[in-house]
């Protein structure tokens, strides 16, 4: 008894006479934030944040501000992980700055990287580049209108083929997919109407890209080799047309997809011999040309998440340093040489990019970067879509719903067994389309709601599913609010 009476007190017992017990130990050790990555310049409005375990940790505090001082708190948070993400969405196209500390009894730990920045998306109800944004999902989380929709107007602008058409502030902007079209000519139509709001001709040139919008600028590029007026990289004033600036690029005989916008940069395919171009956004002066190893491909558009510029050719998933384009790793995938047109760009969730590589659809993790699962035995082509965990893909004229994280078999939808464009998504529905038939799927059931019996690439915001059609006619359907 002697015995335990002389250890409790040294076991932090109750005994009056014992010496004190141990004080409450250090402070967490040392750790790093991860993501978002610091100065992300297009970041969800629910961020992803993480960060590395720091030894000791009973929890962590995250606080997030409008001011690189942190003088006004927009959210503060205990958690006992290492992964969080906001309940309500941040304000967008807003500056953030982001701190976590790890908190024990001994003390708190502020992460050796404190504080990073950010910058949320727009929210504005938007379709910026090809596949919505720089992700190229394909899916407007901003438009709130629906099905049943009612024509609104169709306008022809030109017999040939039509590029997918972006929109912003009540404009939709569109160029032709046809080459040696007559007018090469990029053309605003007001989204309510379809009245013509301004064109400007390119000339006598090969093509005219697909275009992109952000920021009130209209931005493109277009293909003639060396031949005047040669091959260009263009910015317009969305609201009049005029010409902000306007530069030579290298090209051959290319049919350019939309570049992308991240902060103040545009990047996009290019080169006499392919490549990928960095451009400032308000000069138009070039950042960076990345020329070989990157394929004389076109028909694809880079793609971008957390920091991390992606690019996929021939086979071959790259990512890149968004400053500079420095190649910071490859994965490649087996690729069926058809034709030097991609038809392809990588579509990201910030896990995985989803790419085809006809016939079969990979999904490659981003972290690991090695192929989580591949779907083999049908006949993939074009973009994926995406949404809400689910991959939306096309073969054989059918579309394909795929789990994101497995690439299992969810449920098919055929409608005309014809549907060659990319889906559309917004609302909880999905619009999908051949060239001569336009369908909407509730993404609930998987039934079709509505349909249309004109098909071609399809955009949708502003209150509108926009259609770009094989025949030149641009025709709008407004959706119900």
């Amino acid at each position: 008894m002697l015995l335990v009476a002389v250890l409790l007190p040294a076991c932090g017992g109750g005994g009056s006479s014992g010496s004190p017990g141990p004080g409450p130990g250090p402070a967490p050790l040392a750790f790093q934030l991860l993501t978002p990555a610091n100065a992300e310049a297009l970041a969800p409005t629910r961020p992803h944040f993480s960060w590395e375990v720091a030894l000791g940790a009973f929890s962590y505090r995250i606080e997030i501000s409008n001011s690189l001082n942190f003088t006004t708190i927009v959210l503060d948070q205990v958690v006992t992980t290492t992964t969080w993400s906001p309940a309500l969405p941040l304000a967008g196209s807003t500056p953030h700055w982001w701190r976590v500390r790890a908190v024990n009894f001994g003390g708190e730990t502020f992460a050796t990287n404190n504080p990073r920045s950010f910058t949320t998306v727009n929210t504005a109800n938007v379709w910026g580049t090809q596949g919505m944004d720089a992700r190229h999902g394909g899916s407007n989380p901003f438009e709130t209108g629906q099905p049943p929709l009612t024509f609104a107007w169709s306008t022809s602008l030109g017999s040939g083929a039509l590029n997918p058409v972006v929109y912003e502030a009540g404009r939709v902007f569109v160029t032709p997919y046809q080459l040696y079209a007559t007018p090469a000519a990029v053309t605003a139509l007001d989204a309510s109407t379809g009245a013509s709001l301004w064109s400007h001709n390119f000339g006598s040139i090969f093509s005219v890209g697909q275009p992109a919008v952000s920021g009130g600028s209209v931005l493109l590029q277009t293909s003639n080799n060396s031949i005047a007026p040669a091959s260009n990289a263009w910015s317009l004033d969305a609201a009049g047309g005029t010409v902000n600036w306007s530069t030579a690029i290298g090209s051959q005989w290319e049919n350019f997809w939309a570049p992308i916008v991240v902060g103040n940069t545009i990047y996009s395919n290019g080169g006499y011999y392919g490549g990928l171009y960095g451009r400032n956004f308000s000069t138009g002066v070039e950042t960076f040309f990345l020329g070989n190893p990157l394929e004389q491909f076109d028909e694809w558009s880079p793609a971008y998440d957390n920091g991390v510029l992606y690019t996929f050719i021939k086979g071959s998933f790259r990512a890149h340093n968004p400053a500079n384009g420095a190649i910071l790793w490859t994965r490649t995938v087996p690729w069926v040489f058809f034709t030097y047109d991609m038809k392809c760009s990588p579509v990201l969730d910030g896990t995985r990019a989803y790419v085809i590589a006809p016939p079969n659809l990979h999904a490659i993790n981003l972290t690991t970067q090695l192929v989580d699962w591949t779907v083999s035995g049908l006949n993939f082509s074009g973009t994926v879509a995406l949404d809400n965990g689910v991959v939306f893909a096309l073969s054989g004229g059918t579309l394909h719903a795929r789990d994101a994280g497995s690439g299992a078999s969810l449920w098919t939808f055929a409608g005309d067994a014809a549907l060659n464009h990319a889906p559309a998504i917004a609302n909880g529905y999905l619009y999908v389309s051949s060239n001569a038939n336009t369908y909407a799927v509730r993404l609930s059931d998987h039934v079709q709601v509505w349909t249309a019996a004109v098909g071609g690439w399809l955009s949708v915001a502003g209150g509108k599913l926009f259609i770009a059609r094989p025949d030149g006619v641009l025709t709008a359907y407004s959706l119900t609010p």
